[in-house]
């Protein structure tokens, strides 16, 4: 993680808000989590993107200092240099946490430590970079603290691989296959938030006569829920350069569709009016938002319900799995990494469970609970 510090060097920067920033409206509130996403155009690139680099800087700082945003996925960092140097100049209101393995293009996440305090951040499914166009997933679990509720988040940014293309497409459904297969196994049971550039449309694909990539996540409605489908349906375009399109979204698990329900998703469009020639100085992406009123779970105390634990041992393991903690009547599986079945399924009697699982070859298996429910990895040796 990249933190960022105040340096009284810069601090004169911010001293009085710029006219922009004025101009530029606050999105977010103090009782609600309020994410977003971003491709900043190749911020802080001398040969790409727009032309002025002290301006397009000027400009992010203005609205990351007057949008009242908690979390920010943002795509296309060119530079973490450049965006340490705006950071600052905001006087430790935000740090950062940037992608090590997306190229020149970095993914990464810019948040208030006051609201969000990064658990673990890490890249996954870096096997399959090429299908993430040499961008794989960054994933941040945090814990959010809020005036009411205090609670855990997963939040994932993504880049897509972009063009209209049929093999640019293709590239793009892998990689909505691999993420799904991941977070439907390792995910399930998560306050999952999901933002990105997903260089491509929900209803149909972008790429002429294609389903879009992502109609694995639409037809799961029980789990899967895009908060930005209503921006698409609506015609709002969140790249608005050539071919403008509603391609940046947030994807919500079903853990926090109620909190969705009680707040908002919308366009960032004060940016436009609020910074003359946005679109051509500081970005071609409008930031998209989505406004999150988790429920308290237990106002009487604060805390969180404590949920069984779910004990799988030994691990490694050579002959005998032993499970305990499953609810009775759960049916239990065991699954390789491709998530194919390779052990017969049992249904849970007793809290107690045993698998055979010596005739398994040397490996990392999955035992899961129910159709999505809780995910326990183990090493067969």
């Amino acid at each position: 993680m990249i933190r960022t510090w105040f340096y009284a060097s810069v601090a004169i920067l911010l001293l009085a808000p710029s006219a922009a920033s004025a101009q530029v409206q606050g999105v977010g509130s103090a009782a609600t989590l309020d994410v977003a996403t971003w491709n900043i155009e190749w911020f802080g690139s001398a040969s790409n993107g727009p032309s002025n680099e002290e301006r397009q800087q000027d400009n992010v700082r203005d609205v990351l200092a007057a949008s009242d945003i908690d979390l920010w996925a943002v795509q296309e960092i060119a530079s973490p240099l450049a965006l340490q140097s705006v950071l600052a100049a905001l006087g430790g209101a935000y740090e950062s946490a940037l992608a090590t393995q997306s190229g020149e293009q970095r993914i990464g996440f810019i948040y208030n430590p006051d609201v969000i305090q990064p658990l673990r951040t890490e890249h996954i499914l870096t096997d399959f970079t090429n299908a993430f166009a040499g961008r794989p997933p960054l994933v941040m679990e945090a814990l959010v603290t809020l005036p009411d509720t205090s609670f855990t988040a997963t939040f994932i940014t993504v880049h897509m691989k972009a063009f209209s293309d049929l093999d640019s497409w293709s590239r793009r459904q892998e990689a909505s296959s691999r993420l799904k297969f991941r977070l439907d196994f390792l995910e399930s049971s998560t306050n999952l938030v999901v933002l990105g550039d997903y260089n491509d449309e929900l209803r149909a694909s972008i790429t002429s006569g294609q389903d879009s990539p992502y109609q694995n996540f639409m037809q799961d409605t029980v789990n899967y829920r895009f908060s930005t489908l209503p921006l698409e349906d609506a015609s709002v375009c969140t790249f608005c350069g050539s071919q403008a399109s509603t391609i940046d979204h947030i994807l919500l698990s079903n853990e926090l569709f109620a909190a969705a329900d009680a707040g908002s998703t919308d366009r960032h469009s004060s940016v436009i009016q609020g910074i003359p020639g946005f679109l051509s100085n500081t970005s071609d992406h409008v930031p998209v938002f989505t406004r999150l009123l988790p429920v308290v779970v237990n106002t009487s105390t604060g805390e969180q319900p404590v949920r069984p634990e779910l004990e799988v041992w030994p691990n490694p393991v050579s002959v005998t799995l032993r499970v305990r903690g499953i609810r009775p009547g759960a049916t239990v599986g065991v699954y390789d990494t491709l998530g194919r079945s390779v052990s017969p399924a049992q249904t849970a009697g007793t809290t107690d469970l045993e698998f055979d699982v010596g005739h398994l070859a040397p490996g990392i298996y999955l035992l899961r609970t129910g159709t999505l429910g809780t995910v326990r990895t183990f090493t067969k040796f």
